[in-house]
């Protein structure tokens, strides 16, 4: 890390870590990871959708479906009634 005034921290990366583009995730450990990560959140049905969607983002006519659902308060589309 460089901070604004020049100076730079350094440390070592943990070799267990993952997730990163040496060592990615796999599609089980990302999806666990994500369910524990959002639990707390979201409910269960809208974290499956939401990997969904981000599985086949590609394929998304519109992101804001992407972000409805991973928006707290629910699924409304954004933009939908404007």
């Amino acid at each position: 890390m460089r901070l604004k005034d020049g100076r730079s921290w350094t440390q070592a990366s943990d070799d267990r870590y993952r997730g990163g583009p040496d060592h990615p995730f796999t599609q089980a450990e990302l999806h666990r990871s994500s369910r524990t990560a959002r639990s707390s959140a979201l409910p269960k049905e809208r974290i499956a959708r939401a990997l969904d969607l981000i599985e086949h983002v590609d394929q998304l006519k519109d992101v804001r479906e992407l972000v409805a659902i991973l928006s707290p308060g629910g699924t409304r589309r954004s933009g939908a009634d404007d």
